[in-house]
């Protein structure tokens, strides 16, 4: 989060932060995550003018003029079926990409959580991935955690070399560049005739696709690393779904 780069208003100093300016900060996030997120953002900001006033180099905090976004109706998460994931996985057949893309399906992980794993962040004895801080980079709100490592996802690891230090590397050694993952997903959506999909989708049908097998919304919660239910909530209803379907199958 930077006042210095690219598009955001330019300041040098933290007294020239204004509420007017964290206001165009807020509408320019908004075009690239969701609401809930730039929300998350304003509130790390308040608390950062927070401390900054405490340590006497402001004298008032700029954010807190500054409106969180209304969230209304929550949007129900956009998920593949299973006709999906085999189109999608038969069109990236010969892509270097489709491991990466097959392992976010099993897992659930964040896009970033999958690039920068490391060998040593895998425990094939304790059956776990750990998912930890590096040099450059965190994960989300810098939370460590671990996610089980089941027998697909070890079989899928093990077609892997280990001459780099990253799992998924480019072939110069240096980890896979996000872009490139990112548009390859897109173009073998586009030829699977797959709509409105993102990458983070795929974190969605992991979710979605447990909920739908009768995994509680507790559990789901645990393996996606949320630090809130409420975060889990959205998958409610496909919990729902799977609960009157059982009822339906009751005969006497």
């Amino acid at each position: 989060m930077s006042f210095l780069a690219g598009n955001y208003p330019k300041v040098a100093y933290l007294q020239n932060i204004t509420p007017d300016k964290i206001d165009r900060y807020k509408l320019i996030r908004l075009e690239k995550i969701v609401k809930t997120t730039v929300n998350h953002e304003l509130t790390i900001l308040r608390r950062f003018f927070n401390l900054a006033i405490d340590r006497d180099y402001i004298p008032n905090n700029p954010a807190n003029k500054v409106d969180f976004l209304k969230i209304t109706d929550q949007k129900r998460p956009r998920f593949l079926s299973g006709e999906e994931i085999q189109r999608l996985q038969g069109e990236l057949e010969n892509s270097r990409f489709k491991l990466m893309i097959d392992i976010l399906l099993y897992t659930g992980m964040r896009v970033g959580e999958l690039i920068n794993l490391e060998w040593e962040d895998i425990d094939f004895g304790r059956r776990q991935i750990n998912i930890r801080p590096k040099l450059g980079w965190s994960p989300k709100a810098g939370k460590e955690r671990n996610i089980p490592l089941s027998g697909k996802v070890r079989d899928l690891l093990s077609s892997l070399d280990r001459k780099c230090t990253h799992l998924f590397h480019s072939r110069t050694g240096n980890k896979v560049n996000r872009n490139h993952l990112r548009e390859a997903f897109i173009r073998a959506c586009r030829r699977a005739s797959i709509e409105n999909a993102t990458l983070h989708t795929l974190r969605h049908t992991f979710a979605s696709q447990l909920v739908m097998k009768g995994i509680d919304l507790y559990t789901v919660s645990q393996l996606l690393g949320h630090s809130d239910l409420k975060s889990t909530q959205i998958y409610s209803h496909l919990s729902q779904d799977h609960l009157r379907g059982a009822v339906e199958r009751l005969e006497f």
